[in-house]
């Protein structure tokens, strides 16, 4: 009679522990993350300071602020938008970023913004015989790394291997320098 139970139950239980989501919790405040996602912004969160992990030498020269902006392609909705800013000193090859990416209209009709921070390494390559700039930008929660071809007052999204994207229909990879 207790067996009859049992299978259920456990059956049940099983359910209830696959059901459960991670949970992040900044100042009290909880919200669920789906695994491999970057976390949702939440802005009544203490936000964190990216600039205390600048390193700051005084033979670099001032900070300067870099802000670029875009509309990139998604696979499931109108676009992403794009918003980067970079804190360098002028003569430095390193720096700190912060990117927030807004997924404009998903399936319900939604959008959700989720910000990124972390450091940002220059890398000099050569290809096609050219001399090329790449930002390599390294998030703080050890996800991939963001790859960034300088083009004059643009930057351009690489690919993980560090290719350029074919464009696609309307879009281009492309991040314009804000004014």
């Amino acid at each position: 009679m207790t067996k009859k139970y049992i299978i259920p139950l456990i059956v049940i239980l099983f359910c209830m522990a696959c059901n459960k989501k991670n949970k992040y919790v900044t100042d009290e405040i909880t919200f669920p993350v789906e695994e491999g996602y970057a976390e949702e912004v939440n802005f009544d969160a203490t936000p964190i300071n990216i600039m205390d992990s600048l390193h700051y030498e005084d033979t670099l020269g001032d900070v300067i602020e870099y802000e670029y902006e875009g509309l990139l392609p998604a696979a499931d909705g109108p676009g992403i938008e794009y918003n980067l800013t970079i804190w360098a000193q002028e003569r430095s090859q390193e720096g700190v970023f912060s990117l927030s990416t807004t997924y404009l209209e998903d399936s319900y009709g939604e959008s959700h913004t989720y910000t990124i921070v972390g450091k940002k390494q220059t890398l000099h390559r050569k290809r096609e015989d050219k001399e090329e700039i790449v930002y390599e930008l390294i998030p703080q929660d050890g996800t991939s790394s963001l790859y960034l071809c300088v083009d004059g007052d643009s930057l351009i999204v690489l690919n993980q291997a560090m290719e350029h994207m074919s464009p696609v229909s309307n879009y281009s990879y492309a991040l314009k320098r804000k004014k």
